[in-house]
């Protein structure tokens, strides 16, 4: 049996681990201090997530946003009732301080209450450090690629010996 080149580059391609060409989109990262700060409620952490990249990127200090408005920019994960009650609870915990502005439509009117993020931040204590930088692991397609390496060089001098 007689491997070529394209067959090797086959193979590579096969057995190589290839980057997924994800499209460029908008994300919203929920952090774990989020989650624990909003009581483990998966609507109002987005939220909060949201306000807090437009708050640090923008420097937004004031949010105007209809309920429509964040079902759109949470990706339509969630419905207007979970939008409506996780705000109450922002409120509520005084995440969010309200801004009383008169709006025609249903936008709510806020802001977020940095010195209670801040004095939650304080005293908490993460569950998730990062120890250090994630190493690469060795795959078994590396071993088939040295396997494969060796059966052409085994190949090659087989062939120059009948020459």
């Amino acid at each position: 049996m007689y491997i070529t080149y394209k067959d090797i580059i086959m193979h590579l391609q096969d057995t190589c681990i290839s980057k997924i060409r994800q499209p460029k989109e908008r994300v919203t990262v929920v952090y774990p201090w989020m989650t624990a700060i909003c009581k483990q409620n998966p609507c109002a952490s987005a939220i909060l997530a949201l306000s807090t990249f437009r708050h640090n990127e923008y420097g937004w200090s004031e949010h105007y946003l209809s309920r429509e408005d964040l079902k759109e920019a949470l990706f339509h994960q969630f419905t207007l009732y979970q939008i409506g009650k996780s705000l109450k609870q922002l409120f509520a915990d005084k995440v969010f301080t309200h801004i009383k502005r008169k709006c025609y439509d249903r936008t709510t009117v806020f802001s977020l209450n940095t010195k209670a993020i801040s004095a939650f931040l304080a005293s908490y204590t993460t569950q998730y450090p990062i120890k250090e930088k994630q190493k690469a692991k060795e795959y078994k397609s590396t071993e088939s690629l040295e396997t494969l390496k060796l059966r052409i060089r085994k190949m090659e001098e087989s062939k120059s010996t009948f020459q």
